[in-house]
Formats: structure tokens, sequence, C-alpha cells
């Protein structure tokens, strides 16, 4: 059976929309095969909105739906097609399962199906890139009816209280910007791209998911926190299921086992920092931005929720990653202090260390894994440091460790030299590598026991761009085992700190032409102030206030600080809360004295 695919991810992660879909197949244990016969349909992978795909049945691709929180929803394929004119002839074609002659349709579902001859089905019409009118909405309405050969009644705008539609059609337009000089009543209106035609089967949890699991309504949150869509996507990409085990050696405030966890998997989370697994620095609590941050996500919850989670004051107070766990319902996850460059010495499996386990192996044992899944977002060097903790020789464990680089490069060898070891026979390693847009493949380090499963980019910055990286344990470990030297990358990968300081990158074409109209604003700001006479200031003023402080030129404002800055930030977010929720309870308010009215007018017989 064909169905289409309607994802509603941004544009950043269009390129995961297919992958996870194939992940969800391999997860879920059905077959899925993913159509691109015709050349509209091979849209780019940065812009993809629909996927065509087959599988074996609408309870299948139910439960396709209910993995993918890329995915809007899955629809049961009547007809799809590169115009609107196409799509009406194929709607009466008798052909299924292919395109016409010319390549200009597909035809799926047929007319005389079980499904199209209920008398309740309605059409409706939906559109991306191009506002519609309610009457044109009704005659393409009516067309399709009468292509499908339904009922009059079947184009007709059906009140809430009846049955829900049953045959959609969606028009995808090319996206259009508006010219210069374009009037406010300006719409898009670019040509069509595709049109789909099909019965709506199964909707995605994608918005339930995104709403239970908002950073913004979490209580321990951090800098690098990911965002539950990236989080549920790398766990879908590791085929967790129920029972799993998952480790996150470089958990932090634990996003990546929130969205494990929630699938009922085992989770283990390890970090170089305990502080941040438990409730952050001192210097973090103390922060006024996390403060404030704390208020916004305790008054979205009520107290019987709290009280209901087991969250106590003390611990609203100073939450940690476990309050995040307690607050969803989810088993809280293991925790451990580990400096991931030392994984060969501090992981052991069965009492054994890995010299004795490899010799084990060497004569014939069973390769036993003990993970089904490793997933993880290693830190970048760019907002939080890279950093691993060496002992000098000569010194005590009781002396404090000192902190070494710990570039990316080691990370991912690492990662892999782990995976290999750690894995179970198709357990799957799954995690982000930050690179530029001139990457090759030759950056990432190699083990003959992985798979390259898939590698999909998603761009981050004009000059930073980071791969989800997936790879499967299909063999056992070979013997003799490979060296570090042979697993290595060939290829060094560029330093992204220091890539921030570099201005000229003549192979990175977007970010020159960013930087070409940034300089050219600069230099007429720059004629601008030097034309213009500057207002005259008054002591104790605003903008133009001159305090004679360091740093500041007369006539203009001097430079804020950083903690200048935080502080605008802080007051500037509380004012919009402010604001926010006084038009709540002006809302409230509102509802209020309508519910009154309409009270007040029951019972009431009208006056003669």
């Amino acid at each position: 059976m064909l169905f289409f695919a309607w994802f509603a991810c941004d544009s950043s992660l269009a390129a995961f929309c297919v992958e996870e879909l194939r992940a969800a197949a391999t997860t879920l244990g059905v077959e899925v095969s993913v159509l691109e016969p015709l050349p509209w349909l091979r849209a780019e992978a940065a812009s993809r909105t629909f996927c065509v795909f087959e599988t074996v049945s609408v309870a299948a691709a139910q439960q396709l739906a209910g993995r993918c929180v890329l995915l809007r929803a899955v629809h049961l394929l009547i007809a799809a097609a590169a115009s609107l004119e196409d799509l009406l002839v194929c709607v009466g074609s008798s052909t299924a399962g292919g395109g016409d002659e010319d390549g200009r349709c597909l035809r799926g579902l047929l007319r005389s199906d079980e499904t199209l001859r209920h008398m309740d089905c309605a059409v409706r019409v939906e559109t991306i890139g191009r506002r519609y009118t309610l009457e044109e909405k009704s005659a393409l309405a009516a067309r399709v009816s009468v292509a499908l050969q339904l009922p009059c009644e079947a184009s007709v705008p059906r009140a809430a209280e009846q049955p829900p539609y049953r045959v959609a059609v969606v028009i995808e337009h090319a996206l259009e910007n508006a010219p210069p000089g374009a009037p406010a009543s300006w719409q898009p209106c670019g040509r069509v791209l595709c049109v789909f035609c099909g019965v709506p089967v199964a909707e995605s949890p994608r918005q339930r998911l995104l709403a239970t699991y908002d950073l913004r309504r979490r209580p321990y949150i951090g800098t690098t926190s990911m965002p539950p869509e990236l989080a549920f996507v790398s766990v879908h990409m590791a085929k967790v299921r129920r029972g799993a085990y998952v480790l996150d050696p470089f958990c932090g405030t634990g996003s990546i086992l929130v969205a494990a966890a929630h699938y009922g998997a085992v989770t283990l989370g390890a970090d170089a920092d305990g502080r941040v697994m438990r409730s952050g620095s001192l210097r973090y609590r103390a922060s006024r931005q996390q403060q404030q941050q704390q208020d916004v996500v305790w008054r979205s919850h009520t107290q019987e929720a709290l009280a209901r989670a087991g969250i106590t004051a003390e611990e609203a107070a100073a939450p940690s990653m476990w309050t995040n766990f307690k607050l969803y319902g989810l088993k809280a996850p293991d925790r451990v202090r580990l400096n991931f460059a030392t994984w060969h010495a501090a992981l052991r499996l069965c009492n054994l260390d890995c010299g004795e386990r490899r010799s084990m192996i060497g004569h014939g044992a069973e390769d036993r894994g003990f993970l089904d899944a490793i997933v993880t977002d290693p830190p970048y060097g760019i907002r939080e440091p890279r950093k691993k903790a060496e002992r000098p020789s000569g010194t005590t464990a009781a002396e404090s460790d000192e902190l070494a680089t710990y570039p990316v490069s080691s990370i991912t060898l690492d990662l892999l030299l782990f995976a290999a070891e750690a894995l179970v026979l198709g357990g799957r390693l799954v995690f982000w590598y930050p690179t530029t847009a001139q990457y090759t493949d030759d950056e990432l380090p190699t083990h003959p026991s992985l798979h390259l499963v898939c590698d999909v980019p998603q761009q981050v910055s004009l000059k930073v761009v980071r791969r989800l990286v997936v790879l499967e344990k299909t063999q056992p470990l070979p013997f003799p085992l490979p060296s570090r030297e042979a697993c290595a990358a060939t290829r060094k990968p560029q330093d992204l700190r220091a890539l921030m300081d570099v201005t000229d990158l003549p192979d990175n074409a977007n970010y020159m032409h960013y930087r070409s109209k940034l300089l050219r604003k600069r230099d007429a700001t720059r004629r601008y102030l030097s034309t213009t006479p500057l207002p005259l200031c008054t002591p104790g003023g605003g903008h133009g206030s001159s305090g004679g402080g360091p740093g500041e030129t007369k006539g203009r404002p001097r430079k804020l600080s950083r903690a200048e800055r935080r502080d605008l930030v802080v007051a500037n977010r509380e004012r919009n809360l402010q604001q926010q929720w006084r038009r709540q309870q002006e809302r409230l308010a509102g509802r209020e004295g309508n519910d009154k009215c309409d009270g007040d007018g029951e019972g009431m017989s009208p006056s003669k």
C-alpha cells in the first residue's frame, strides 16, 4: 500500500525526516520502501516536505507515525501529481500503484476501494506556500469530489459536530519573497510544486511530545541543553525501545536521557563534571537568569502536579537532573562522574578489566556487549570547553587532577573504540559531530565492527555544521584488536574555536556574502555618523547621556559590560512576562464576565 508522509519540522531538520522514518521502521520491524520514482518527487533534502513510501498495511503506517517526531501526519495515497490538472486526471484513472506514461502523476488507492464508499466522505484542501480563499478551496474540493465520484455534499464545509473529513488535498507552492517596495497586501503566488490527495490514517505525537518536554517548562537546564525535538530524533535513530540499556557519556543536564526514558529505556548518564549532573555550580544557581527561568517553570505547573510528582519546596529551590525525571514521571538514570578519556580503565564488564576481556575474546570467548545504544552530544568547544582530567605522573589520587584539552578527534575516536566493545550486536552509536561545510568522510574514525548507517548534516551557523552520525555494530570484535592508530581519522578536523575568529573564508560563499553586507552596513553607519551632528546630551539623560565614564565618547553611549547586558536581558524578559501575565488575567476576567452574563440570561422569559 502506498502512503505519503507530511513532515512538519524546521527546514534545518528536513534532511533528517526520511532517515527518522527508516529508523522507525527498523525499530518496529516494519518493512518500508521510500519511493522517488518521478522527478517532481525527488525534492532536495534541505526542503523536503513530503515523501511517498510503501508498507504492508494501515496499522503499520500508524505505528510508524507514533515513532516519528518530525512527522505531521500519514495519509493513504489516492494520487499525487506535479500539478492540479494532472491530479484530477490521475484521480479518475483506473491504474493503481504506478504513474502515467509521461511521469506526471502517481496513482495509489482506487476510487472503488471500500475506504471511499462511505457517505460521510468530505474533501478538505490545505495549502503550503500560498493562501487560498474559502471560495477557491470550496471550488477545488468540488472538482476533486467529482473526479472521485463522491456525493455532492462531500465538498460542502461541515460543522464541528459532524464527522471529520476523510479525503485531504495538499498543494505545495514554491516559496516566494516579497519584491522590493511590495505593498502590505502582497501575497506569494509561486508555482505549484506538487499536489497530493489521500485519506488521513494517523497523526504524529509531535505536538504532544514537544509541549510536554519543552525546555521552557523544564526545571533544570543548562546553556547547551538539547531541545526535545533533536533529543527525540537522536533516540529514534538509535532504535531505543523499552528495556534497552542506553548510555550518554556526556549527558550534561540529561536531555537525551529524558527522551530515552520516555520509551522505557534503562538510562545511564556520565559526565566529567559531577556538578552539572546534580544541581549545577554555585555560580549557576546564583545566576539571575537561572532564577528567572525557574520562576517561569514553577509558574507553569500547578501545586497539585508538583505534589503528585513528589517535588518538595527544597527541591524546587535547587532542582537537579532528577527533578526533571520526577516531574515527567520517568525513571531516573544512574549517574556516574566519568572522565571518558579513561574509559578503557574505568568501565569494566563482569569484574574484568579491558586487557583480560580482550584476551578472552582472542581465545574464542563470545563477544557480549552490555549496552543497546550509546547516544550523546559531545562538547564542541565553542560555548562549553572540551576538557579531560589528567593526573600527572608521581601524584596521588587525593591530589587534584589537571585539566587538559580534549579535541573532537580524540572524543570521536574514544566513542568508536568504546562502542565496538560495549555495544551488543545490532546496537547503535549515535552522536553529533561538529564540523564545517568542507567536511569529508575521512574526518571520522573507523572500526571494522561498526557500520555507518547514515551521516546527516544540520546547519548550525554560517560557519558551523554539525552532523548526526549513526553507526551500528554488525560484526564481533576482531582478533587481534585494531590499534588506536589504525582506527583514527586520516584527516584532522578544523579547530572550530579558532574558526570563530576567522573572517576570510573564500570557500564559504554564504558567509562571505553575509560578511560583505555587514561591512557595507558598517561603512554606511560610519559615513552617517561623520556627516550628521549628534544631539546635545543632558546630564543624567538616557541614550545620549554623557556621564564621562571610561570608554565613553561625548554624545554617544558607552558600551555596556557583560553584567549590564545580562541585567538588561533579565529586565526585558521580566517585563515581557509581566505583560503576558496581565493579558492572561484580562482574558480570564473577560471569559468569567461572559459566563456570568450567560448565566443571568438563563430561565428568563422574553419581555412583552
